[in-house]
């Protein structure tokens, strides 16, 4: 069969291959060189399907946007710096694998909204002061990453934010953070001191399970409701 005809897979009226749908396809261990992707491919999904080895970036098509490889076997390091990624990439899933060492979050493709790397084990720390325009989505969560975190100067494009289950420290100011974050997750960290929330509402705070001393809300002359504060 040609390639355009395997299951999973969507070609366009040309017979170019667009999309590979491949999520949970395969019952037992395997390994995938992405090389061989398709120039034209603009999603990959390799969703639980036991994929080990690692991964080359700089092998993946100029096309790509989407791609999907959660909840594998998946191990080395993650190359998240954009002269090494595909430019289009507005999408990357790798939660729940096994890839390690530190998280380069400063040179992000311009065009990427989201990003899933909760559940690996990455070490060190993360600066969250220079995400593209556009970003709307990280989950980080549960991993093994340290330090302060700078939460001033996110994106206003900012959604969703989950550093749970991490061994962050030291205090944090959520008084400048984005009015369209809705979900922000620092709960099971190592977070102390007082913090300060402006009230604003639909939004959700999770920071319990730190040793946070207090928590203040700042009344403001706009004031816009109450965030769900979890504690």
């Amino acid at each position: 069969l040609e390639i355009e005809q395997w299951e999973g897979v969507e070609s366009n009226y040309l017979g170019e291959v667009k999309k590979v749908a491949w999520s949970g396809f395969f019952l037992e261990k395997c390994s995938v060189d992405l090389s061989w992707l398709p120039s034209t491919i603009e999603e990959f999904n390799m969703n639980s399907c036991k994929f080990s080895g690692t991964i080359d970036f700089l092998s993946l098509p100029e096309a790509l946007e989407v791609l999907t490889l959660s909840n594998n076997e998946i191990s080395g390091t993650v190359d998240l710096i954009s002269a090494h990624l595909p430019s289009r990439l507005r999408h990357m899933w790798f939660a729940s694998n096994q890839l390690h060492g530190s998280v380069n979050l400063t040179q992000l493709p311009q065009r990427i909204e989201i990003l899933s790397l909760s559940n690996n084990k990455f070490v060190g720390s993360i600066d969250l002061t220079r995400f593209p325009k556009a970003f709307e989505k990280l989950w980080i969560a549960r991993n093994h990453l340290s330090g302060s975190l700078v939460l001033d100067q996110l994106p206003r494009s900012m959604h969703t934010l989950n550093l749970s289950r991490n061994d962050f420290e030291g205090t944090i100011d959520l008084l400048h953070l984005p009015e369209g974050l809705v979900n922000l997750d620092l709960s099971r960290n190592r977070l102390s001191g007082e913090v300060q929330v402006l009230p604003r509402y639909g939004q959700n705070i999770y920071v319990s399970r730190n040793q946070i001393s207090q928590i203040t809300y700042v009344k403001t002359e706009r004031m816009v409701g109450q965030p769900l504060l979890h504690i």
